[in-house]
């Protein structure tokens, strides 16, 4: 993304009351305790790479909610 990394990205939505409620997963190849560090006070999810479709799965399920 051109002039914003994953992290401002998050920050933003952390700060912007019609954007905090959506769910964000960070998929990283890092470590997660500095990924968490770089996106405080933003509430995000970490998924370590390499990424499997059962644990984006497991995200989607566990952040969104389910509609009958």
């Amino acid at each position: 993304m051109p002039g914003m990394d994953g992290c401002e990205v998050a920050k933003q939505f952390a700060c912007d009351d019609g954007l905090r409620k959506i769910p964000v997963a960070f998929i990283s190849g890092g470590s997660e305790h500095e990924a968490l560090e770089k996106m405080r006070p933003a509430d995000i999810s970490f998924l370590g790479k390499p990424i499997g479709v059962g644990m984006l799965l497991d995200f989607v399920r566990e952040h969104l909610p389910q509609t009958a």
